[in-house]
């Protein structure tokens, strides 16, 4: 997955970065839909690479 940085200040894009690319907001069935792909392709696609945090709302 590639992110465009531009318009984020330079001090927070740094390696070792924290970033949140699914969550508030940004639900990962609009990514998929960007990417032109599926929900479950862009969750597949991930990997093991990324940290998952699981969070349920009622």
């Amino acid at each position: 997955m590639t992110v465009d940085v531009t318009h984020i200040l330079e001090s927070f894009v740094h390696n070792g970065a924290w970033v949140q690319a699914i969550g508030q907001g940004i639900t990962v069935e609009k990514i998929a839909q960007k990417a032109g792909t599926v929900p479950y392709g862009m969750l597949l696609g991930l990997g093991k690479r990324f940290q998952r945090i699981y969070t349920y709302h009622d």
